[in-house]
């Protein structure tokens, strides 16, 4: 009878010989598939499926109307700007309304740029119902856009003095900007059949310029010579009008009148309000979407002085919470002083959060700390008597950074103070 080893060999050697053949194949060998039927789908080719999110067509939106009412006087304007472009796909277009007066170059680049990489169509329509004025700035982001509206009543004005560029860094090279503003403007200005050279004539003018009309049925452009001498004696069908004109101070002053702006093509048509302009623009049974840009210095301004107000009239209040006899004192119950201290420590945590969201705001708005902050005048310069040498004057750049440090840190100075005395109070 055979030992159970050697059942055990004769078992083993049988089960090999079933799964020899198997393990010969390769093991990437793939399944044989039929004749007209799909192979399944791998483990892995599953999963890629379905983590693959579906392309889901774009949500489609009314028209939007952005307010632009701030001056291009801070770069965050432009980001501003780019995020409602961002936003606005599926829309049919973009109104933008503009209606400052003031630009800065290095800002207004960046608002063309945004304009022109909006992933819809644009249009702009200039108007201001308070001065019925706009500036050069805003007609060049306006000439940027797909077509140009403005309020019939509106005139386009600026001035050389105009342009806030003690507001810019002080490594900004204005001459190399200025280039690209010009290079900028010339492809809009010539698709609209304008010479060229009105880039640099009309917003960084260095002479007067005049507008000259063509003969009539001539089919000639306008022209705008730098003088006329026969102005005079020109017909009524080829008056001229003076455009740039040079004043003492400021140094030269620009003036399009609506009416002058349409017949030379700098802008397309007018309308009297936003709504007029959007009905002819997008043909869209959708409401329209408003948006605002706020962005402007003269708001944030506004904010941070609203808010350091409201600082120094809490700070004052805690102050006067805190006269009291200095514990422990038999006139004071200890509760009183615990409940002032809980009190009053509240309200300081409170200006201390007011005092880093102005600091976060200055960090936002950097051109902030090119100007005095608000309600702090700047010092007055020494008078100088006859014979005797000027004073030193300090230099402006640290004069302001220390201005703005103090502004901050001495209310960071009256919480500290204060926050003893609370400490103390909490202790009886």
């Amino acid at each position: 009878m055979p030992s159970a080893a050697s059942i055990r060999r004769r078992l083993a050697c049988f089960l090999l010989a079933l799964v020899a053949p198997a393990l010969a194949q390769p093991a990437t060998q793939a399944p044989s598939q039929s004749p007209g039927r799909a192979e399944p789908a791998s483990e892995t080719a599953r999963a890629t499926t379905h983590t693959t999110p579906p392309i889901q067509a774009l949500k489609p939106l009314g028209p939007i109307h952005v307010s632009f009412p701030a001056d291009f006087d801070t770069i965050k304007l432009a980001s501003d700007l780019r995020q409602i472009f961002d936003s606005a796909a599926g829309s049919p277009l973009v109104l933008l309304e503009l209606s400052g007066d003031r630009g800065r170059t290095d800002v207004l680049l960046q608002l063309i740029d945004a304009v022109r990489q909006s992933p819809v169509r644009v249009v702009a329509f200039l108007s201001d119902t308070k001065d019925k004025r706009v500036g050069m700035p805003q007609l060049a982001l306006a000439l940027a856009c797909s077509s140009v509206w403005l309020s019939p009543d509106l005139a386009i004005t600026s001035r050389t003095s105009d342009e806030p560029r003690n507001l810019a860094p002080l490594e900004t090279d204005w001459p190399v900007l200025n280039a690209q503003l010009e290079a900028a403007l010339i492809p809009s200005l010539t698709a609209r059949g304008l010479p060229d050279h009105l880039a640099q004539r009309l917003w960084k003018p260095s002479f007067p310029l005049f507008l000259l009309r063509p003969e009539p049925g001539s089919g000639n452009p306008f022209t705008f010579p730098t003088s006329i001498p026969d102005a005079a004696d020109l017909p009524p069908t080829r008056a001229s009008s003076l455009v740039v004109r040079d004043n003492p101070h400021p140094r030269f002053v620009t003036t399009l009148p609506a009416a002058v702006a349409l017949e030379v093509g700098l802008c397309d048509a007018s309308a009297p309000r936003a709504i007029d302009v959007l009905r002819a623009e997008a043909a869209s049974a959708r409401p329209v979407i408003r948006k605002s840009i706020q962005s402007g210095l003269e708001l944030a301004r506004g904010q941070i002085g609203a808010a350091m107000h409201a600082a120094d009239a809490s700070l004052d209040r805690v102050r006067r919470s805190l006269e009291l006899p200095d514990p422990p004192d038999s006139t004071v119950a200890p509760g009183v002083y615990r409940s002032t201290a809980r009190n009053a420590r509240e309200s300081l945590a409170r200006v201390a959060r007011e005092l880093d969201q102005i600091t976060s705001t200055t960090t936002t708005y950097p051109e902030l700390l090119r100007e005095w902050p608000p309600g702090v005048q700047p010092p007055k310069r020494p008078r100088v008597r006859p014979g005797q040498p000027p004073p030193e004057q300090p230099d402006p750049e640290k004069a302001l950074a220390r201005a703005w440090h103090e502004y901050i840190e001495l209310r960071r100075d009256r919480i500290r103070d204060m926050s003893v005395i609370v400490d103390r109070f909490s202790r009886v």
